[in-house]
């Protein structure tokens, strides 16, 4: 009887099949998981850290050395790919402490902070693909 049904109507027969083309929008829908102001936030802080990264080359140093594409390419990679590594990052971190919550210094905290942004903004490149993908499988439409 059910088969029946959808024998007269096609669209609602393969419509949990073929989701539409919106579904299927990969980059849309990964950049959707994310708050507007958590990307926002990332991007700046990103962006500062590119632009620390690119003004080291400019300290003073005894063999000056010309600027090459390589680094500002290298920042400007990490800079798109930083906001999914630290949602890996965040993702992981609730995971593993859940909603526990710390007291420490403040000097010891944003020490702490500074530096695990700093790695997570070079290793940018390398943990990035990896949350893309796997932000892109948990926000794939249910079949």
């Amino acid at each position: 009887m059910h088969l029946s049904f959808y024998m007269f109507q096609p669209q609602k027969a393969f419509a949990r099949v073929a989701p539409d083309i919106g579904e299927m929008n990969v980059v849309s829908r990964v950049f959707r998981s994310f708050d507007q102001t958590y990307l926002i936030r990332c991007y700046v802080i990103g962006a500062a850290f590119a632009a620390l990264f690119i003004g080291v080359h400019f300290l003073p140093r005894e063999t000056p050395q010309a600027m090459t594409v390589g680094d500002f390419l290298y920042p400007a990679v990490c800079l798109v790919f930083f906001p999914f590594a630290k949602r890996m990052y965040d993702t992981g971190r609730a995971f593993a402490l859940g909603n526990n919550a710390f007291a420490f210094p403040i000097v010891i905290f944003m020490s702490a902070k500074i530096l695990i942004n700093c790695v997570l903004f070079a290793l940018s490149p390398v943990i990035g693909p990896v949350a893309i993908a796997y932000l892109a499988y948990r926000t794939r439409p249910a079949i």
